[in-house]
C-alpha cells in the first residue's frame, strides 16, 4: 500500500540522517561504557557494591536478563567490556553494521540490568534508539560497510518505511509520554517544578544555583508550564507533513535548547548524549547537503558518495522487517499507554515479554513531580580505637560542613546515583553491601582498624523563597565490619 504524499513526507527520513543516527549511537554507547569503567570493580563484580548474590535473592525485575551475571570476576566483566566496546565502535564505523548493532543492543541491555541502582533515564533511551536501529539501513550512507559495495545505482536520498517512522514516533513519545506522567500540582497549578528541581542538591549545579537566585518565582512558574506544554505538543513538529523540513528543523533547534539547559544545570551523565542520539536522525536534509559540500577530497569522500550496492538495507529487511516494524511499533504504543493509564495495560504476559527483551519504557524524569527536598551524604566510621572518621565511597563529605555543591561530592556520576537510590526503603536489601564495600576497602589496620559504618543522609527541604533550611541527620543505614 502507497501512502498519500504528505504522509510520506512526514515519515520519511534521510538515509544520511540515519547515518548520523548509526555514528552518534555507536559513539554514545562507547563512551557510556568507558564512564562505567571506572568503576567496574564497584558495581560489576561479587567484590563491589552489588555482587550477584544480591541482585538473584532480591532482582528489581525478574524478566532483565544479564550476561554480566554469569560470572563475578573481574576478568569475565572486562571481556564484556571489550566485546561492547568492539561493537560499539564497529556501529559507530559502519563495519558489519547489522552483527554490531545486534551486539550493542544485547550487550548494553545486559550491562544495564546488571546493576540498576546505577540508572537513569538514558539508558531506556539508548536501548529503545538500539532496538530501532536493527531495523533500520543505518549503513547506507557514510560507513565502511558502504565503502566495501559501490553502488550499481546513485542511491534515494530519503527512505520512507515503517521502521522510518517507527523511529519518529518513538522520539515523539519519550517527551510526550514525559509530559502526560508529570501529574503532580507543581507543574501546572503551582508552576514551582522548576523551583524545586533546582534546588535538588544531588544533580543541581552551580549554573541551577544561580538561576534560583537570579530568575524571579514568577518567571519560573512561566517557564514551568511552558516545559511542560512544549514536552506535550512540541513532538508534533517532528510529522508536519507540509514543509517538513523546515518544521523537523525548528523542533530540533527547540529540543535541543531544552536539552542544553538540562545539561547546564543537571548533573545528569549521558543523558544530554542520549537525547543527541534521538534529534540526528531528525535534522533536515538540507543540513546534511551543506555537510557533504565540507568533507574534503579523497578516499574520505567516498564516504559521503557510496552506498551498498544492493537495493535492501543491511538490517532486518523486506516483508518481515516491514510487518516486524508495525507489530513493535503497536505493541510499545501499547506499553506507553499503559505507563500512564494503568486501567489500558497489557496483559501481564505482553509485559513479561516486553521486559524480557528489555524494551520496556517509562519516561518518568521529574515525574510525576519533583522532590521538595535535598541533602548530601556523610559516611562515617568507627576505628577500633574509638575514634572516628569520614569514608569516602567516591565522594561523601569529608567533614560536617554542608559541600558548596552537593552534586560535585562524588567524582562519577554512576557512584551519585547509587546513593540516590540507596536512599529509597525499596533498596534496603543492597544497603548492607556498601557497608561490607567500605569496610574491604579501608587501608587501616590494628588500632586503626574500621569497626563501625554509619550511612547518614543529611536532608534540606525546600523552602519558599529560597531560604535555606536546616539539616536533618537521617541514619540510613548501619553496620560492623565483620560478619558482612
Amino acid at each position: 500500500m502507497t501512502l498519500p504524499a504528505p504522509l510520506r513526507r512526514a515519515f520519511a527520513l534521510d538515509l544520511r540522517a540515519l547515518a548520523l543516527f548509526r555514528i552518534v549511537l555507536g559513539l554514545v554507547l562507547l563512551g557510556d561504557l568507558i564512564d562505567r569503567a571506572r568503576d567496574l570493580t564497584a558495581f560489576y563484580t561479587d567484590a563491589g557494591v552489588m555482587p550477584r548474590v544480591a541482585v538473584v535473592a532480591n532482582p528489581f525485575d525478574p524478566y532483565h536478563v544479564s550476561l554480566h551475571l554469569a560470572h563475578g570476576g573481574l576478568w569475565f566483566q572486562v571481556l564484556l567490556f571489550v566485546l561492547a566496546g568492539a561493537a560499539h565502535l564497529a556501529l559507530a564505523l559502519g563495519w558489519r553494521t547489522r552483527t554490531a548493532a545486534f551486539v550493542s543492543f544485547v550487550l548494553h541491555a545486559s550491562l544495564v540490568a546488571r546493576n540498576e541502582l546505577t540508572l537513569q533515564g538514558s539508558e531506556t533511551v539508548l536501548r529503545a534508539m538500539g532496538f530501532w536501529a536493527l531495523w533500520l539501513p543505518i549503513a547506507r550512507r557514510w560507513s565502511i560497510d558502504a565503502l566495501r559495495h559501490p553502488p550499481a545505482e546513485p542511491p534515494p536520498q530519503s527512505v520512507c518505511l515503517p521502521a522510518t517512522a517507527a523511529l519518529i514516533l518513538q522520539i515523539a513519545y519519550i517527551f510526550f509520554f514525559s509530559a502526560l506522567l508529570k501529574t503532580s500540582p507543581d507543574w501546572w497549578q503551582d508552576g514551582t517544578a522548576v523551583y524545586y528541581a533546582l534546588h535538588w542538591d544531588e544533580l543541581a549545579t552551580p549554573f541551577a544555583e544561580w538561576m534560583v537566585h537570579a530568575v524571579p518565582e514568577g518567571v519560573l512558574r512561566v517557564l514551568t508550564r511552558a516545559v511542560w506544554v512544549f514536552e506535550l505538543i512540541g513532538p508534533l513538529l517532528f510529522v508536519v507533513p507540509w514543509r517538513t523540513g523546515w518544521f523537523r528543523g525548528l523542533g530540533v533547534a527547540l529540543f535541543g535548547f531544552m536539552v542544553a539547559n538540562f545539561a547546564l544545570s543537571f548533573r545528569l551523565g549521558v543523558w544530554p548524549f542520549a537525547a543527541l542520539v534521538t534529534l540526528a536522525p531528525l535534522l533536515p536534509s538540507r543540513w546534511y547537503d551543506a555537510l557533504e559540500r565540507l568533507a574534503p577530497r579523497g578516499r574520505l569522500r567516498r564516504l559521503f558518495d557510496r552506498a551498498p550496492a544492493s537495493a535492501r538495507p543491511r538490517t532486518l529487511d523486506g516483508r518481515f522487517a516491514r510487518w516486524g516494524a508495525v507489530v513493535a511499533l503497536l505493541w510499545l504504543t501499547w506499553h506507553n499507554v499503559g505507563t500512564v493509564w494503568p486501567q489500558h495495560e497489557p496483559p501481564a504476559a505482553m509485559q513479561a515479554v516486553t521486559r524480557a527483551a528489555h524494551l520496556d519504557q517509562r519516561w518518568n524524569m521529574f515525574a510525576p513531580g519533583p522532590r521538595h527536598y535535598g541533602g548530601w551524604w556523610q559516611v562515617r566510621g568507627k576505628l577500633a580505637d574509638g575514634s572516628e572518621v569520614f569514608l569516602h565511597p567516591d565522594g561523601a563529605a569529608p567533614d560536617d560542613a554542608r559541600p558548596a555543591v552537593p552534586a560535585d561530592v562524588f567524582s562519577s556520576h554512576r557512584w551519585r546515583l547509587y546513593m540516590w537510590q540507596y536512599w529509597f526503603r525499596a533498596r534496603r536489601p543492597y544497603r548492607r553491601y556498601l557497608i561490607r564495600w567500605l569496610c574491604n576497602t579501608w587501608e587501616g589496620q590494628g588500632d586503626r582498624a574500621l569497626q563501625h559504618v554509619e550511612v547518614r543522609y543529611m536532608k534540606e527541604w525546600s523552602l519558599p523563597g529560597n531560604e535555606r533550611p536546616t539539616a536533618e541527620p537521617v541514619v540510613v543505614e548501619t553496620g560492623r565490619c565483620w560478619g558482612m
